[in-house]
C-alpha cells in the first residue's frame, strides 16, 4: 500500500521585502491604511527570475534538512515551532499570527459578518 507522512517542515521567503511605505509611494494609499485594514506591514517579492517551484523547493530543503520522523519528540517540536512562527499569513477568512496560547491564529481582523443582499455580499456593521 502507498502511502505518505510528513517527515520534516520546512517555509521559504523571497529576499526581497517590500514595506508598505515603498508601495505607498507606487499606489495611491498609505502605510496606515494597508495596516489597518489586512494587518500586512510588509511582504516578500519573489525575483522576476524566481518561480513558484524555486520557492517550493526552497522549503523543501528546509524540510529535509529538519527530517525527524513523525511521532517523535522532536517532531512534534519541529511542528509547534514552525506553526507558532507563522506571522502576518493572509488567508480567506484573515490574516492569521499563530501563537503559543492561540489554537486558531485569528484576530479581529477575521471576525466580520457578511449578508447577501440582492445579489451583493454587505459587510454588517
Amino acid at each position: 500500500m502507498t502511502y505518505s507522512r510528513v517527515v520534516g517542515t520546512g517555509s521559504y521567503l523571497p529576499e526581497k521585502v517590500v514595506l508598505n511605505i515603498e508601495l505607498a509611494s507606487e499606489v495611491d494609499t498609505s502605510d496606515e491604511w494597508i495596516r489597518t485594514r489586512t494587518g500586512i506591514m510588509q511582504r516578500h517579492l519573489a525575483a522576476p527570475e524566481q518561480t513558484t517551484s524555486d520557492l517550493a523547493f526552497g522549503a523543501a530543503q528546509r524540510a529535509m534538512a529538519a527530517k525527524n520522523e513523525p511521532g517523535t519528540p522532536q517532531f512534534r517540536v519541529a511542528l509547534r515551532d514552525a506553526i507558532v512562527t507563522t506571522k502576518e499569513l493572509v488567508g480567506t477568512h484573515g490574516v492569521y499570527n499563530f501563537k503559543p496560547d492561540s489554537r486558531y491564529g485569528s484576530d479581529e481582523r477575521a471576525r466580520v459578518v457578511v449578508k447577501l443582499e440582492k445579489g451583493q455580499w454587505k459587510l454588517v456593521q
